[in-house]
C-alpha cells in the first residue's frame, strides 16, 4: 500500500494546477467467465482514487471507459495508475 501512496502523491505533483481525476484499474474478473457480460463490465471498470469530478458528472467510485471520455471532454486531466500486485 505504501508504494501506491507514494505514486499517488507524485502523480498529484505532476498534475500541476490543472484539475485532475486519478483512477486505477479494477481487479480482474475472478470466478466470472471473462466473455460474459459481468466479466466484460468488470474488466473495463476503474476505481476512483482522488481528484475532483467536473460539474455535471455524478460521483461514482467505480467508473467505465465511457465516463473517462466524458471527464476528459469537460477539461479535466485523467491519470490512470497501473497497479501491479
Amino acid at each position: 500500500m505504501k508504494p501506491l501512496v507514494v505514486l499517488l502523491f507524485s502523480s498529484l505533483a505532476l498534475a500541476g494546477d490543472q484539475p485532475c481525476v486519478i483512477l486505477a484499474p479494477a481487479e480482474p474478473p475472478q470466478g466470472i467467465a471473462a466473455w460474459s457480460q459481468a466479466g466484460r463490465q468488470q474488466r473495463h471498470a476503474m476505481l476512483y482514487l482522488a481528484g475532483e469530478y467536473p460539474p455535471g458528472i455524478p460521483f461514482r467510485s467505480q467508473i467505465k471507459d465511457k465516463d473517462v471520455d466524458k471527464i476528459r471532454a469537460k477539461g479535466r486531466r485523467v491519470i490512470i495508475l497501473e497497479v501491479y500486485a
